[in-house]
Formats: structure tokens, C-alpha cells, sequence
């Protein structure tokens, strides 16, 4: 089986595909490790269902198994949608692009339980996190060395670096932890040295809550250049300036996957507020962080990403990340 997870195409094309048994092909598309993409694998799950039709079979006697989803009835998409059912809850639907969906997934709708096709819908149209398809990517299997956040998220995460609506399997990324506070301690000066110019990722467990926040950042925490901003007082200098990027966002992983928001940054030239104050800081309000209390006031990102407008840490890591 893991020969085949390789390399699954010529097993796959073989001429007795279409009349392989049930559970040997459901063990295979259940398996994480298949090497496949997602749209490959709704392909020939609809040339092994449709050809479990009785009807299907008469009608294509001698002739080319082409499927003319057109020319189907009620009761073909029923026949259809029994052979699928297992294998449904399997499928990486939120790995497969629009363009596919729309040829390739939208013309067989009936054979789909309808809240899984509106969780599809959601997620490729307004970037709805899936409540029932949140299995992580097959191949994306995103080491990461954190007590807050498990690899699926992690690979979710990847996913949203990439800025694509299909979870990615390339490349992957490393994630390399540099500071954990309960380790750390929270320390403004640790905290700062270790997160300045790499591209960073910064979670947040909320304390006395399962919410789960955090940032993006393709520029570190603190980019101080000759364009800041300088404030002198008697004591030492204080710095403060707006970094420009079109890539970073927040987020909130919530109680249930349902409750998962994104944020993207909507005003590139306002995405990250770099300070000597502020531990982190995405947009001077929509999320910004000061030793173990923050805040989450929605502004030059898209959407608040929680319900109220501060909050205390629990844990809090930060990780360098790097395309492998």
C-alpha cells in the first residue's frame, strides 16, 4: 500500500480500476500519505462510482466509458451519490481549486451532501474555514515544534502564507521555534532579538479560553530603517514607524473550526506598526501585543478576529519561517 501511496497514477489507470473492491479503495483514499492531487482523486472516484451503476453499465456496453453528466437523470445521481457516500468525508475539498470545482465538482452537485457542498462553496467564494472537510492537507505535513497549535493547523497556516484557496502540498515550510514564553520567561528583550527581520509567525493561547490567536508577518515584528519615525526623552530614544506589506494577516482559531477567522491586511502601508514598545503589532490596533496583555481593535485588517477587545496570555511562541 505505501508503494502505491507513491505513486498512485499506473494503479490508478489499470484497466480493472473501475471494478475494484469497495474497501480497498476507500482504505486507500482514507490514507494521508497518497500522493495525488485532490482533484486527480474526485476524477477516478467518479469513473469507479459511476461504473457501480447497473445503468451505467448497460448503457455503455461497447462503448467508450465517456461520463455526459448532462444526459443523467434523478436517479443516476442517486446511484452515484450511494457508491460515493464513504468515501466523501475523505475528500480534501478545500484542496481543489475554483476552476476545478466549477468543471469538475459543480456538475455532479446532487451526488453531494448538500452541507458539504455548501462548506466547499463557502470556502472558495468568501474564504470560509470548511466546518466539515478540515482534514490537513496529504502531503503537507507541516512539522512544528509548539505546545499550542497540532501540525493541521499548522499546515492550514501554511496555506494561508501562500495566499491560495487550495491547501498547499509545495512547497512546505519549516517552522523553527525562537521563543516560547513559559520557557523564555516573558521577557520584552528576548522576545524583541529574536523576532526582527525574518519572516515571522507569532500564537497566542488566551488565557481562561480554548481560542487560539496569532499573527503572519513576511518582515519580523520590529523593521526599523532610516524612514522611522523619532521620539527623544530624556531617558532613551523611542522609535516608532509603519512598515509596509501586502502579506501579513491574523487569525483566531476558535472553539470549533466553524468559528476559524482570517484576517488579511486590507491597507498594505499600515500592516505592521514597528515600536520599541510593542511586543507585536498588526496595524497599531486590529492586534497588538504588550508582555502578557493585548489587544484586538479591528481596523486596517479585514475582519476583528475576536469578540472582545483585550485579552491576557497564556502561552505565547514565535516561530522564524523558511520555504524548505
Amino acid at each position: 500500500m505505501t508503494t502505491i501511496c507513491e505513486d498512485p497514477q499506473p494503479f490508478f489507470e489499470l484497466k480493472e480500476f473501475p471494478t475494484l473492491n469497495k474497501d480497498i479503495l476507500l482504505s486507500l483514499v482514507k490514507r494521508d500519505d497518497l500522493i495525488i492531487e485532490e482533484i486527480d482523486i474526485w476524477k477516478y472516484l467518479l469513473k469507479w462510482g459511476t461504473a457501480q451503476s447497473v445503468a451505467f453499465k448497460e448503457s455503455s456496453k461497447g462503448k467508450s466509458q465517456e461520463i455526459d453528466v448532462t444526459k443523467w437523470k434523478d436517479n443516476d445521481f442517486s446511484s452515484l451519490k450511494k457508491s460515493l457516500d464513504p468515501f466523501i468525508p475523505y475528500i480534501r475539498f478545500h484542496e481543489i481549486s475554483r476552476e476545478d470545482f466549477y468543471h469538475h465538482i459543480r456538475p455532479y452537485k446532487k451526488a453531494i451532501p448538500e452541507n458539504i457542498y455548501e462548506d466547499i462553496v463557502a470556502y472558495l467564494m468568501v474564504n470560509i474555514m470548511p466546518k466539515f472537510s478540515t482534514l490537513p492537507s496529504r502531503c503537507g505535513s507541516v512539522n512544528i515544534d509548539s505546545v499550542i497549535i497540532e501540525r493541521n493547523k499548522a499546515a492550514v497556516i501554511t496555506n494561508w502564507i501562500e495566499k491560495r484557496t487550495t491547501l498547499v502540498r509545495k512547497p512546505f515550510y519549516r517552522f523553527t521555534l525562537t521563543y516560547r514564553a513559559t520557557r523564555d520567561g516573558f521577557n520584552f528583550n528576548t522576545f524583541n532579538a529574536k523576532n526582527q527581520n525574518n519572516a515571522v509567525l507569532g500564537l497566542i493561547k488566551i488565557k481562561d479560553s480554548k481560542k487560539i490567536i496569532g499573527g503572519y508577518s513576511p518582515i519580523g515584528f520590529k523593521s526599523r530603517n532610516d524612514d522611522a519615525y523619532y521620539w527623544v526623552d530624556d531617558y532613551d530614544d523611542y522609535y516608532a514607524q509603519w512598515v509596509s506589506t501586502n502579506n501579513s494577516f491574523i487569525f483566531c482559531f476558535g472553539d470549533e473550526e466553524s468559528s476559524t477567522v482570517l484576517s488579511c491586511v486590507k491597507d498594505s502601508s499600515c500592516a505592521i506598526y514597528s515600536c520599541s514598545g510593542s511586543w507585536m503589532n498588526f496595524g497599531n490596533s486590529d492586534l497588538v501585543l504588550n508582555g502578557q496583555n493585548g489587544s484586538c481593535s479591528q481596523c486596517y485588517y479585514e475582519n476583528k478576529i475576536l469578540d472582545t477587545n483585550s485579552f491576557v496570555v497564556e502561552e505565547l511562541e514565535t516561530f522564524i519561517v523558511q520555504k524548505n
